[in-house]
């Protein structure tokens, strides 16, 4: 699933101006790289972007890509002007990003994350669950993170078989709960 960004967004709706695509983990190799953990493991879009930002004070800094591939659930990444593996140690943990605009349009079934914040979760059977708090990755899959009256956190996976229907113009997901999630 794909970090969420939708071209025509409802008036009370707005998307985030700057969509963050992952944290550096430190430096790799000799050579000035760095090690990105990726928010969306899945996603070739850093394979193929020629610019990135990171976050400085209340602005972002522009970084040209040099190079990029993927290593495990990591991708290693060459920016002009980092030489050396002691030119990414002050960047370590510091989260890059991308103006919302340069995202690629989702694909059929796909949707960002930001897209499917504060939408009302229900069943199939039309029981309303609570709403999208949060859309978290712990590795296996995205997770929903469903706030609901009077419960703690409702964890629900993004998994083909619970996830049935993303009705954004309705502001609704329709699940199809699993034996024990309630």
């Amino acid at each position: 699933m794909k970090k969420p960004l939708s071209k025509e967004e409802p008036a009370s709706k707005k998307a985030p101006e700057w969509i963050p695509l992952g944290k550096i983990s430190g430096p790799w190799g000799l050579r000035g790289d760095l090690k990105l953990k990726p928010y969306n493991a899945s996603s070739s879009f850093l394979l193929k972007a020629r610019r990135i930002h990171l976050k400085a004070g209340f602005s972002f800094q522009e970084w040209e890509i040099e190079g990029a591939k993927v290593h495990g659930n990591y991708f290693l990444l060459k920016l002009k002007g980092l030489e050396v593996p002691e030119a990414i140690h002050p960047l370590k943990g510091q989260e890059i990003f991308v103006p919302a605009d340069q995202l690629p349009t989702e694909e059929a079934g796909e949707h960002y994350a930001f897209d499917l914040k504060d939408l009302e979760v229900v069943t199939s059977q039309g029981l309303s669950v609570g709403r999208v708090k949060e859309v978290v990755n712990y590795g296996a899959s995205e997770i929903l993170v469903v706030r609901s009256e009077g419960r703690p956190d409702i964890l629900i996976p993004l998994a083909p078989h619970i996830l049935k229907e993303v009705l954004k113009e309705e502001g609704k997901i329709v699940i199809e709960p699993m034996e024990g999630l309630f």
